[in-house]
Protein backbone atom coordinates (compact mmCIF):
# COMPACT_ATOMS: atom_id res chain seq x y z
CA UNK A 1 0.00 0.00 0.00
CA UNK A 2 3.16 2.41 0.93
CA UNK A 3 4.73 1.26 -2.15
CA UNK A 4 1.72 2.45 -4.54
CA UNK A 5 0.96 5.50 -2.68
CA UNK A 6 4.39 6.64 -3.06
CA UNK A 7 4.18 5.60 -6.66
CA UNK A 8 0.55 7.95 -7.02
CA UNK A 9 2.69 10.54 -5.59
CA UNK A 10 5.52 10.48 -8.46
CA UNK A 11 2.50 10.23 -11.25
CA UNK A 12 1.10 13.51 -9.35
CA UNK A 13 4.43 15.20 -9.59
CA UNK A 14 4.81 14.63 -12.89
CA UNK A 15 7.94 12.25 -12.52
CA UNK A 16 6.56 9.03 -13.53
CA UNK A 17 2.71 8.24 -15.74
CA UNK A 18 0.88 5.86 -14.58
CA UNK A 19 -2.38 5.62 -16.37
CA UNK A 20 -3.79 3.59 -13.34
CA UNK A 21 -3.29 6.73 -11.16
CA UNK A 22 -5.14 8.86 -13.51
CA UNK A 23 -8.57 6.49 -13.93
CA UNK A 24 -8.19 6.28 -10.01
CA UNK A 25 -7.92 10.41 -9.30
CA UNK A 26 -11.04 10.21 -11.75
CA UNK A 27 -13.03 7.23 -10.51
CA UNK A 28 -12.46 9.00 -7.18
CA UNK A 29 -13.20 12.67 -8.10
CA UNK A 30 -16.47 11.10 -9.69
CA UNK A 31 -17.21 9.68 -6.47
CA UNK A 32 -17.82 12.17 -5.13
CA UNK A 33 -19.52 13.76 -8.08
CA UNK A 34 -16.81 15.91 -8.61
CA UNK A 35 -15.22 16.31 -12.24
CA UNK A 36 -11.97 17.28 -13.55
CA UNK A 37 -13.84 19.93 -15.39
CA UNK A 38 -15.97 21.54 -12.62
CA UNK A 39 -14.38 23.80 -11.07
CA UNK A 40 -17.83 24.41 -8.97
CA UNK A 41 -17.57 21.03 -7.43
CA UNK A 42 -13.77 21.16 -6.70
CA UNK A 43 -14.49 24.60 -5.01
CA UNK A 44 -16.72 22.91 -2.60
CA UNK A 45 -14.81 20.33 -2.14
CA UNK A 46 -11.96 22.55 -0.96
CA UNK A 47 -14.22 24.54 0.80
CA UNK A 48 -15.47 21.82 3.02
CA UNK A 49 -11.74 20.43 3.72
CA UNK A 50 -10.11 23.48 4.51
CA UNK A 51 -7.90 22.87 1.47
CA UNK A 52 -6.08 24.18 -1.24
CA UNK A 53 -5.90 22.12 -4.44
CA UNK A 54 -2.95 22.93 -6.79
CA UNK A 55 -0.54 21.42 -8.74
CA UNK A 56 2.85 20.91 -7.59
CA UNK A 57 4.53 23.00 -10.00
CA UNK A 58 2.47 26.08 -9.21
CA UNK A 59 3.49 25.42 -5.29
CA UNK A 60 6.79 24.89 -6.47
CA UNK A 61 7.00 28.91 -8.52
CA UNK A 62 4.83 30.32 -5.54
CA UNK A 63 7.52 29.18 -2.98
CA UNK A 64 9.86 30.65 -5.61
CA UNK A 65 8.13 33.81 -5.47
CA UNK A 66 7.80 33.74 -1.90
CA UNK A 67 11.51 33.09 -1.59
CA UNK A 68 12.71 35.43 -3.65
CA UNK A 69 10.48 37.99 -2.21
CA UNK A 70 12.61 40.01 0.40
CA UNK A 71 15.46 40.00 -2.15
CA UNK A 72 12.69 41.77 -4.82
CA UNK A 73 11.81 44.61 -1.51
CA UNK A 74 14.89 45.36 -0.49
CA UNK A 75 15.94 46.12 -4.53
CA UNK A 76 12.95 48.46 -4.54
CA UNK A 77 13.63 49.79 -0.94
CA UNK A 78 16.91 51.09 -2.53
CA UNK A 79 14.90 52.70 -5.80
CA UNK A 80 13.02 54.60 -3.35
CA UNK A 81 15.91 56.17 -0.87
CA UNK A 82 17.87 56.87 -4.24
CA UNK A 83 14.66 58.49 -5.56
CA UNK A 84 13.85 60.49 -2.27
CA UNK A 85 17.54 61.70 -2.15
CA UNK A 86 17.18 62.95 -5.81
CA UNK A 87 14.01 64.61 -5.29
CA UNK A 88 15.74 66.12 -1.73
CA UNK A 89 18.80 67.31 -4.01
CA UNK A 90 16.62 69.08 -6.76
CA UNK A 91 13.72 70.91 -4.27
CA UNK A 92 17.42 72.44 -2.75
CA UNK A 93 18.47 73.70 -6.27
CA UNK A 94 14.56 74.99 -7.03
CA UNK A 95 14.62 77.20 -3.52
CA UNK A 96 17.23 79.85 -5.55
CA UNK A 97 15.64 79.64 -8.78
CA UNK A 98 12.11 80.22 -7.17
CA UNK A 99 13.83 83.29 -5.26
CA UNK A 100 15.05 84.71 -8.40
CA UNK A 101 11.84 84.01 -9.98
CA UNK A 102 10.15 85.75 -7.54
CA UNK A 103 12.63 89.09 -7.33
CA UNK A 104 12.32 88.86 -11.08
CA UNK A 105 8.12 89.35 -11.21
CA UNK A 106 8.66 92.33 -8.69
CA UNK A 107 10.78 94.28 -10.57
CA UNK A 108 8.99 96.77 -12.32
CA UNK A 109 11.94 96.79 -15.00
CA UNK A 110 11.24 93.88 -16.47
CA UNK A 111 7.29 94.05 -16.11
CA UNK A 112 7.20 90.33 -15.40
CA UNK A 113 3.91 90.92 -13.12
CA UNK A 114 1.79 92.68 -15.75
CA UNK A 115 2.20 89.75 -18.68
CA UNK A 116 -1.22 88.57 -19.74
CA UNK A 117 -0.83 85.13 -21.61
CA UNK A 118 -4.31 85.12 -22.79
CA UNK A 119 -4.03 88.68 -24.38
Amino acid sequence: LIALSFLFFLDHCNIIHMESAHVLRSSVLKSLSISDDDPKGLASLEASSGLKFIAVDQYVFWMYELDDAPKKIQIVEEELEQLKKNQMAMEEESVPLAEEFAKLLANPLVKLGHFCGEC
